[in-house]
């Protein structure tokens, strides 16, 4: 788990690298709300690893596990997006958001998958020989 908290560690320093020289470059495409985005999944994605990291102890459940955090990810951030756009009017805002949100989401959702499938490579056959 401290291998994936400093992986995560890492793009999270590289986004805000990102952001900090994209503010530098064109300072309106990087608006306040971008670094509580960055934040936030820096949290989700913590989050949904830890409920995955548990089904560590229950392999064959680790499906049921990957969906739940999926799951309440999904809806977390469809929370997120709706009650933005319930407060935020002026188009500009809504559409620098949106496109932020969305670039930070499959970053960092693309940074679990990839996690996720080395760490099912290492742990490949572990459950089957528990079966037989």
């Amino acid at each position: 788990m401290k291998s994936f908290i400093k992986s995560l560690l890492l793009l999270t320093l590289l986004c805000a690298g990102t952001m900090v020289l994209l503010g530098l470059w064109q300072a309106q495409w990087i608006v306040a709300y971008s670094w509580y985005l960055l934040g936030y999944f820096f949290v989700i994605t913590l989050l949904t690893y830890y409920l995955l990291y548990q089904s560590k102890h229950a392999p064959l459940d680790f499906p049921n596990y990957t969906l739940g955090a999926t799951a309440v990810r999904l809806f977390v951030s469809a929370v997120i997006l709706g009650i933005f756009f319930w407060y935020e009017k002026e188009p500009t805002m809504r559409w620098h958001f949106t496109v932020t949100f969305f670039v930070m989401y499959f970053l960092f959702t693309a940074f679990e998958i990839k996690s996720l499938i080395s760490n099912l490579r290492q742990n490949s056959g572990k459950a089957d020989k528990k079966d037989v």
